[in-house]
């Protein structure tokens, strides 16, 4: 079975944009700025966090 990342929009339905290995991964949706601080760190706040486990 393979993992797919969809992407929903309400309006044109969804849509594949990418193949997952299988292994565990987490997808964020975050708000703030692309840009990253002299760190490398970027300052967002997360919005949805969800964690797919691969057993």
């Amino acid at each position: 079975m393979k993992r797919l990342l969809l992407v929903h929009n309400l309006v044109h339905g969804q849509s594949v944009v990418y193949e997952l290995d299988d292994k565990d991964f987490a997808v964020e949706l975050v708000e703030g700025e692309p840009e990253t601080d002299d760190q490398g760190e970027m300052d967002v706040e997360s919005r949805f966090f969800i964690r797919v486990d691969s057993e």
